[in-house]
């Protein structure tokens, strides 16, 4: 169903002239340029469209002019923050700061106003950030690429806006963690169970255990022994009567939080001030560590007393984040990286049609290669050539690009194939423009998604991918080069 919309923005102040401040200015005019390809394109009403659509299916079966409004104003308000967010990087607190001593991102957020200003709450932000699924956050992308390649030229691109040629590649996007040494991840689960701890006892439940500092004070004196034993001379004794202690300090820490959890659950509502979403998520943290720790103990006893290596596949990287994967790509500098595989694949531009973010373990990249060329055909894009490196290659890629006529642009692995191809011009060419998609995912990755991501879950991974996606290539739309005002037919 598809709503007639009308908005009326509130009267805000003036945005202040400053002056002497190169990028400050280019900074504004980029902002008025993505506000304009949000209108030309109408992807502001789209958004909040599917938004209204999307309250009818909960107990609402008709909304009223009312709820049309306040619903429109919420997806649009939510749109352009979350491009402000990944544009600039910051976290949700501070973004909820700049909203409110800004009016340039007042005006782009359409919260301005004369004598009172509502700027969202770091809260209010973060459930913007998960309105709509990632599936649509991909369809949205997909619209907006089909209204700027039309032969209308809505933007007024100075050169045509093309998506026959796609450049391949992919990366890993890091996890939020520390190297996962086993017995750092005993720490810290105890250290995670004994915040809950003084959450609890400063809301007013309180059983009987010894101050919760002393714990603190005990596992640091022990991680900061089992660091520096690696010196001593008898380095593996040291370090397996170090780890028993930890052990038994992680047995005693552990009894105490299920002694707490169930105090919580039991008498919270009776005995404390908490709010049941506040009790829920203490609840959840703690039962997330008491569940994960036995297997953490198992591992670092396998490694360190018994000398046994765990296989990547069943080691636990994080306690807070379960999608993390070892990923090995042999890059310089980092053999071994912990996070997920990200397969990205851009136009001559550097538009970034397609994207998928792996949660288990990536397979190879021919067959990342396949299935993001069929994703591509599936949206209906015609190309008529691919380009990657040699990770690509395989006997299936090639076959499908040669069933869909596509002109096979990828590196091949054999070197004698290799040098056939040199010889053709247009594969250096295409080979030469392949390279700056290195620089692409540096720029995503690094300036809009965020490296390492801030998120644990793997759903609200796949959903900062996407917003960081959007906001990436409104952000290329507002810097291609248009046609002067001069050069426009006028008006009869």
């Amino acid at each position: 169903m598809y709503y007639n919309i009308s908005l009326q923005n509130k009267l805000s102040q003036n945005i202040p002239r400053i002056i002497n401040n190169k990028d400050y200015s280019e900074y504004k005019n980029l902002l008025k340029r993505i506000d304009e390809v949000l209108r030309l394109t109408g992807m502001d009403f789209d958004f909040a469209n599917h938004y209204l659509n999307e309250q009818l299916k909960g107990p609402n079966t008709e909304l009223s002019a009312k709820q049309i409004s306040k619903y429109s104003k919420y997806a649009i308000t939510g749109l352009r923050c979350m491009i402000i967010k990944h544009l600039k990087g910051p976290g949700f607190r501070e973004l909820s700061v700049r909203l409110a001593e800004s009016s340039l991102l007042q005006w782009f957020c359409q919260i301005g106003g004369v004598e009172k200003i509502q700027v969202p709450s770091k809260s209010q932000l973060q459930r913007y950030s998960v309105c709509v699924p990632e599936n649509y956050l991909r369809e949205f992308v997909s619209d907006l690429l089909s209204k700027v390649t039309g032969e209308t030229n809505i933007l007024n691109l100075k050169s045509v806006f093309s998506v026959e040629d796609i450049y391949l590649d992919a990366t890993c996007l890091k996890a939020n963690i520390h190297f996962p040494v086993d017995w750092l991840l005993l720490k810290d689960g105890m250290l995670s169970l004994l915040s809950s701890i003084l959450v609890i006892r400063k809301h007013g439940l309180k059983h009987r255990i010894q101050v919760p500092g002393i714990f603190i004070n005990r596992i640091n004196k022990l991680c900061i022994e089992m660091t520096n034993s690696r010196r001593k001379k008898d380095s593996k004794k040291a370090r397996k009567k170090i780890f028993r202690e930890l052990k038994s300090m992680t047995k005693i820490i552990r009894s105490h939080a299920r002694r707490y959890y169930k105090l919580l659950n039991e008498e919270w509502n009776s005995r404390t001030d908490l709010t049941e979403g506040a009790v829920n998520l203490v609840l959840e943290r703690i039962d997330n560590i008491l569940t994960k720790l036995p297997e953490a103990v198992k591992q670092a006893h396998s490694r360190i007393i018994t000398g046994l290596q765990v296989k990547s596949k069943d080691k636990i990287l994080s306690l807070f984040d379960d999608s993390a994967r070892v990923v090995k790509r042999g890059k310089a500098g980092a053999e071994v990286e912990f996070g997920n595989t990200l397969f990205l694949a851009e136009q001559s531009d550097g538009f970034i049609i397609d994207w998928k973010l792996y949660r288990p373990s990536a397979p190879a990249d021919p067959t990342m290669t396949i299935e993001s060329l069929r994703r591509i055909e599936a949206d209906g894009i015609e190309i008529k050539s691919a380009a990657g490196d040699r990770g690509c290659d395989s006997k299936n890629c090639r076959k499908l690009m040669y069933k869909n006529k596509i002109e096979n642009n990828i590196c091949p692995r054999n070197p004698h194939e290799l040098i056939e191809k040199l010889k053709s011009e247009d594969f250096r060419f295409h080979q030469n423009r392949r390279s700056q998609t290195e620089g692409r995912i540096g720029i995503i990755k690094n300036n809009f998604i965020g490296s390492p991501i801030k998120n644990k879950k793997f759903e609200y991974k796949e959903i900062s991918v996407a917003w960081a996606v959007l906001t990436h290539n409104l952000w290329l739309l507002a810097r291609l080069e248009t046609c002067p005002a001069e050069s426009l037919p006028k008006a009869a």
